[in-house]
């Protein structure tokens, strides 16, 4: 007797069509997560940079150049 004739009487071609069809939907639902994931790093990306303001001051003065 082979391993593939030991299933119940309960599981067969129809449940072999539900498990793949519930990995499938994992596989779409993670799909969409990455979609959703690269939405918002785009719309991200395409907002403008905020106006920062005049840079601060680094405490270095610039000396006049002395021949």
């Amino acid at each position: 007797m082979r391993e593939t004739d030991n299933r119940a009487p309960t599981q067969g071609p129809m449940a072999d069509v539900g498990e793949q069809l519930r990995r499938s939907i994992d596989v779409v639902c993670e799909n969409a997560a990455l979609v959703e994931l690269w939405a918002c790093a785009l719309n991200g990306f395409a907002q403008p940079l905020p106006d920062h303001g005049p840079p601060l001051p680094t405490g270095r003065e610039s000396k006049p150049n002395e021949d």
